[in-house]
């Protein structure tokens, strides 16, 4: 098992994926991102750790993805539909 998954950011990161609350999953996203830059720092002189490492830039990734996805959802719920404009 990679010992990755075991790590409190791993935990964080698939609560967060796995949030269909939209104001719960900008909170879980956020709470993931700030985890993962934490082990980064508690790592930043081990030069052990590259499965974990390769585990949190794919995560970083996806979580960046999964906000940006978010975002353009509520954007486009906002939007008026073209039946409101006439």
């Amino acid at each position: 098992m990679n010992e990755g998954k075991s790590q409190p950011w791993y935990r964080l990161y698939t609560s967060a994926v796995l949030e269909l609350d939209a104001k719960q999953f900008i909170e879980r996203v956020d709470a993931s991102e700030a985890a993962i830059h934490g082990r980064l720092r508690d790592l930043q002189y081990d030069s052990d750790h590259h499965e974990e490492r390769q585990l949190m830039a794919d995560a970083q990734h996806t979580l960046a993805l999964l906000r940006r996805l978010s975002l353009n959802h509520a954007a486009l719920a906002r939007r008026p539909n073209r039946d409101e404009l006439l």
